[in-house]
């Protein structure tokens, strides 16, 4: 019996009534050997129907139980994860720390630079074409002609 099919209440109704009536004693045993059958009948599609439940059910225990295994390791994966994240954000913590340590050098060497330079008469475009000056020397030097 597949595990859509069911017995309907009405049969189980009706061989409970004959199983009843079963008591008096004007039964045929033929009567009797057909509500035994019927019986037998209904006992055995129910054992069916549990058989395939059970079945269904430890197919679901281990799909569950396969499941829980890749949850696990997602979550193992996750927690490494988060562990690098907060080594990564520990580092960046400490070089901001140094930056900051660092920041207040930063803008008074650039008002030495700026002022050396107004004292020597440099503007950007004369530092700019010094700097392409140099680039091609270095550049003739390393590799003959431009």
């Amino acid at each position: 019996m597949a595990e859509e099919e069911f017995i309907p209440y009405k049969d189980i109704s009706e061989l409970n009534k004959e199983l009843q009536g079963m008591g008096r004693k004007d039964i045929s045993n033929k009567e009797l050997h057909e509500a035994v059958q019927r019986l037998t009948q209904t006992i055995s599609g129910m054992l069916e129907v549990f058989g395939a439940a059970a079945e269904q059910m430890k197919l679901e225990e281990r799909e569950y139980e396969m499941e829980a295994r890749k949850h696990e390791m997602i979550a193992s994966k996750l927690d490494k994860v988060i562990e690098q994240n907060r080594t990564i954000a520990e580092a960046m913590v400490g070089i901001v720390d140094m930056v900051k340590e660092k920041t207040p050098v930063i803008p008074e060497l650039f008002l030495r630079l700026q002022s050396q330079a107004k004292e020597k008469g440099l503007t950007k475009d004369k530092i700019l074409k010094d700097i392409r000056r140099v680039r091609r020397q270095l550049y003739r030097e390393a590799f003959g002609d431009e």
